[in-house]
C-alpha cells in the first residue's frame, strides 16, 4: 500500500487564510453569522480542517497570556494592526510545530523542567524520601534533594503534594518555590498553584509556613486554609474541604461555581479553546464533572441546565442559551 506523502501538508494559502480567520474571531468570538461561515470554512477540504486545527493549537499557546494583554494583542486591534497580525500569526502556521514550542513553554524554564505533563494528563510520581507529588493538567517541576533541603521548583501549573517524614539523620526541610515565594511544609498535604501574576496554596493537612519574595514577611497557613500571594496582593481564607484536590482523581468538583470559570477550568484539560456567552456566564454550578471526558462534561453542563454547546471541531466550543439538553 502506498503512502501519500503530501497527506499532512496544508498550502501556504490556506494557513493565511486560517490565520485571517482567527484574528477576525479573536476580534469578535460571538459573532455567530461570522463563526458559521467559519464553520463552512472549515468542511471545505480535510487541508482546511487541518489549518484550522494548527491555528488552534498556536492560539491554545497564546492563552497563557495574560488576559489583559491578549484582548490588546487581538481584540482592540485598529484594521491595519490586524492585518500585521495576520500576517505574523500566518508565518507562525507555517512553522507551527516550533511555534508552538516557543510560545507554550514561555518563561523557558517550563521547557526544561525535569518533570512535565501534557495538556488533559495528570501524573503522580514518588520521589526518594516517599513524599508523593501529583502533577495537573500542563504543569512542570524540578526537584532537588541535597544534604541541607528537599527543594521542589513549580515552574508552571499545579501539583499536589503528601509529605512523608525524611529517612535521613538529620532531618531536612521540605520546600517549593515559585516566583513568588518560598513555601516550607510541616508535615503538611497541599497543593501550590503557579499563576500568571500571582502563587496560591491549599492546605488539606499540617500547615505550610510562607516567605514572600517581596519582604520576606512569614505567613503560616494552616489545615483548612488557603493563600494567593504575589507581587501586588494578598489574600487569604479558609473553609476549605478536600474537594478542592479532586482533580488529582480526575474529577472537577464544583460548588456553587460561576459557568464561566468552570468552562475555564475544563478549557485547562483539552486542546483548543472553550467559551461562554456573556449572557449565561453568570449560572452558578454545583456538582462533580470527568476531567480524562471533558466532552462529557460539556454535554452534562448541557443536560443539566439547559445550555447550548455548540462545537466548531473539536477545538472551538462556544456554551450558549438555549434548549435543555441542545449540544452539537
Amino acid at each position: 500500500m502506498s503512502r501519500d506523502r503530501g497527506a499532512g501538508t496544508v498550502p501556504a494559502s490556506i494557513l493565511a487564510e486560517a490565520a485571517n480567520w482567527m484574528v477576525r474571531i479573536q476580534s469578535d468570538p460571538h459573532d455567530a453569522a461570522q463563526l458559521a461561515e467559519l464553520h463552512a470554512w472549515c468542511a471545505r477540504s480535510p487541508a482546511h480542517a487541518r489549518a484550522w486545527h494548527q491555528a488552534q493549537q498556536v492560539l491554545g499557546t497564546f492563552d497563557s497570556v495574560p488576559a489583559a494583554l491578549r484582548r490588546t494583542a487581538l481584540a482592540g486591534l485598529a484594521r491595519e494592526q490586524r492585518r500585521r497580525a495576520t500576517r505574523k500569526l500566518a508565518l507562525m502556521l507555517v512553522g507551527a510545530p516550533a511555534a508552538c514550542l516557543a510560545w507554550r513553554f514561555a518563561p523557558w524554564e517550563a521547557m526544561t523542567a525535569g518533570i512535565r505533563t501534557a495538556v488533559g494528563e495528570t501524573r503522580e510520581v514518588r520521589l526518594a524520601d516517599g513524599t508523593r507529588v501529583t502533577l495537573d493538567t500542563d504543569s512542570a517541576i524540578d526537584v532537588s534533594y541535597s544534604d541541607s533541603t528537599r527543594l521542589i521548583k513549580l515552574r508552571a501549573g499545579r501539583i499536589l503534594i503528601d509529605t512523608e517524614p525524611d529517612p535521613a539523620a538529620v532531618p531536612r526541610p521540605f520546600v517549593v518555590e515559585t516566583p513568588d515565594g518560598v513555601l516550607r511544609a510541616l508535615g503538611t498535604r497541599f497543593v501550590v498553584r503557579r499563576q500568571s501574576d500571582a502563587s496560591h496554596v491549599e492546605v488539606y493537612q499540617g500547615a505550610v509556613e510562607v516567605r514572600l519574595r517581596r519582604d520576606g514577611a512569614p505567613l503560616r497557613v494552616g489545615s483548612g486554609q488557603w493563600l494567593r500571594f504575589g507581587a501586588g496582593e494578598t489574600a487569604s481564607g479558609a473553609a476549605l474541604d478536600g474537594l478542592g484536590a479532586a482533580w488529582a482523581h480526575g474529577m472537577l468538583a464544583a460548588r456553587n461555581l460561576r459557568l464561566e470559570a468552570l468552562a475555564e477550568e475544563l478549557a485547562r484539560y483539552r486542546p483548543g479553546i472553550v467559551r461562554c456567552d456573556p449572557a449565561i456566564a453568570d449560572l452558578r454550578v454545583t456538582g462533580a464533572f470527568p476531567l480524562r471526558d471533558t466532552d462529557r462534561s460539556l454535554d452534562l453542563l448541557a443536560e443539566t441546565l439547559g445550555i447550548r454547546v455548540r462545537r466548531w471541531t473539536r477545538y472551538w466550543v462556544m456554551l450558549e442559551p438555549g434548549d435543555a439538553g441542545s449540544s452539537r
